[in-house]
């Protein structure tokens, strides 16, 4: 992906995605990314307010009726400022999903019952703010769960 602004600045990145299956229910997946930005008078790279590069590699297990189970590992690379080095980040998310189907029969069917977690270790992240600088945040564990919906019947 190219992309050029109103800046003359020349954005560009490329990202990569797999899903390996072991079995029948049980699969890798992972990507990786890179964005690269540089100034289209003199070719010069920018910094960027973003991470340049990341990745994240997971596991997870599907039953073929009624639950998934996931969790996965994200690494986002440093942020580079001008005389900045901001530490790169780590976070462990996790991922449930239960289908209503199983228990209810054909009144729980397009239900489901989900509990999503982010940032279970609870690391530290750093995030890009305005006026290029970047500010450490912490924003601990987040972990919610609902009902899902889903309107297409099979």
């Amino acid at each position: 992906v190219i992309y050029v602004n109103a800046a003359q600045t020349h954005i560009s990145g490329i990202e990569f995605e797999f899903k390996h299956y072991l079995s029948d229910r049980l699969f890798l997946s992972g990507s990786a990314l890179r964005v690269h930005a540089h100034a289209m008078s003199d070719g010069k790279p920018l910094p960027l307010a973003s991470p340049s590069w990341g990745g994240s590699t997971g596991i997870s297990y599907q039953d073929k009726r009624s639950w998934t189970l996931s969790v996965q590992g994200a690494f986002r690379g440093p942020i580079l400022m001008p005389g900045v080095l901001r530490e790169a980040s780590r976070q462990v998310n996790a991922h449930g999903r239960f289908e209503l189907s199983r228990l209810l029969g054909d009144a729980g069917r397009g239900l489901a019952l989900f509990s999503h977690g982010v940032n279970l270790a609870n690391q530290r992240i750093w995030y890009p703010a305005l006026l290029s600088t970047a500010v450490p945040h912490r924003g601990g564990r987040v972990i919610y769960y609902g009902i899902e919906v889903s309107l297409a019947r099979d």
